[in-house]
């Protein structure tokens, strides 16, 4: 893992490797005043030969009480950075409609991409040839969480799970886009994205997985930058916590 404030490598980290692209879209929930993340994640997305779009509709300012009214119920029907959040994610979702393929890669512009993100995500996406169409991929470890021991087979990238983890960084197919859009519609958001997900998953709506090992992490969970949505502490002793947990954890589900 890299940041600002040193570099650990952990076991299962590998270096990049070119990754076949031609069916994803990539998209980058980003606000457009928060200049410090998109040098960030531009860093990032160059790192691993990655070109995408930015979603800069439904900052803040620039929502409006027609689209709390179109998109949103109570207790997230307010103008504030969390359903703006929420909002961007939904807006990735109908672009990757109106294109012509058939995957969307979606990241937060705090996002840290692993040396093994490229590796990891060619295996995955061949994996996911045999999947039906209607699912999800989560791709990070921000809240500490992975597939257990018991349960990796050898060769094997992308798991079945029965909820996300969070919504920093993810994998999502055209036919879950497309029912997660539909479900928005009718019943609107009243959670974050994360907890949407969850919710779709639940009612049948799109399948989750989650992919192992993982290739990325929330900076604004990590310690590395700054948390723009809540007061989350950030800096080096943040940092060096959040690695110490992260072994700890990972040698947890190691015994599990």
């Amino acid at each position: 893992m890299s940041s600002k404030f040193g570099s650990v490598k952990l076991p299962g980290d590998q270096e990049s490797t070119e990754l076949p692209m031609a069916d994803v879209q990539v998209y980058v929930i980003h606000v457009a005043s928060a200049l410090a993340r998109a040098r960030h994640i531009r860093a990032q997305l160059d790192r691993h030969g990655l070109n995408a779009e930015f979603v800069l509709e439904g900052d803040v300012a620039a929502l409006t009480p027609a689209d709390m009214e179109r998109w949103f119920r109570e207790p997230m029907n307010r103008i504030e950075p969390g359903t703006s959040c929420v909002f961007k994610h939904l807006m990735a979702c109908r672009r990757l409609l109106e294109t012509d393929r058939n995957w969307a890669l979606v990241f937060e512009d705090d996002i840290r991409l692993r040396a093994s993100f490229g590796a990891v995500m060619a295996k995955a996406l061949d994996e996911l040839k045999q999947v039906e169409p209607g699912c999800l991929v989560s791709l990070e470890d921000s809240n500490l969480r992975y597939v257990p021991r018991s349960q990796r087979q050898p060769g094997r990238t992308v798991y079945p799970h029965f909820k996300g983890r969070l919504a920093g960084a993810y994998l999502i197919d055209r036919t879950a886009a497309q029912n997660l859009v539909a479900r928005a519609t009718a019943e609107k958001l009243s959670e974050p994205m994360d907890w949407f997900h969850n919710r779709c998953a639940r009612e049948g709506d799109f399948k989750v997985y989650w992919i192992h090992p993982t290739v990325a992490v929330q900076g604004s969970l990590d310690g590395s930058i700054g948390s723009t949505l809540d007061n989350k502490p950030s800096g080096w002793f943040r940092v060096v916590a959040f690695q110490a947990e992260r072994v700890y954890k990972r040698l947890l589900y190691w015994f599990r």
